[in-house]
């Protein structure tokens, strides 16, 4: 039933695999994703302002960074769209990039809110054990 209340309509990362890294335990996992998705919002928000100053080097560092929480907090699909703009985000130019970026804070706030519905359910579950 959880799974007819997230975003069914792409492919989106849950907080399956921060509920695993964290080997189960739920106050830590969510600790763990609003850690990352409050400094992966400013990180994504800082290659867009790096996109804007034509600073590729800025863009594909904060790419970078965000792509290691992501993969770190077993958010794999997220990870794998950040690495491959870490990749490729030197070839682009500022129109390009500032679209994959403008797509990439998308895909993160839908992964951020996918994320909070699986701990909501967790949460409700925990009621009726």
């Amino acid at each position: 039933m959880l799974a007819m209340q997230t975003n069914t309509d792409r492919d989106l990362d849950d907080g399956s695999g921060i509920l695993a890294t964290m080997d189960g335990d739920i106050e830590s996992a969510k600790q763990m994703a609003d850690l990352f998705f409050e400094t992966g919002a400013e990180q994504i928000k800082a290659m867009m302002v790096a996109v804007g100053r034509d600073d590729a080097e800025t863009v594909v560092f904060n790419a970078h960074k965000c792509a290691g929480g992501a993969a770190a907090c077993g958010l794999e699909r997220l990870a794998g769209e950040l690495h491959a703009f870490e990749h490729t985000a030197r070839g682009m130019d500022g129109e390009q990039a500032m679209r994959e970026c403008r797509r990439l804070e998308s895909l993160f706030s839908d992964c951020r809110d996918n994320v909070a519905l699986f701990f909501e359910g967790k949460e409700r579950g925990k009621g009726n054990e």
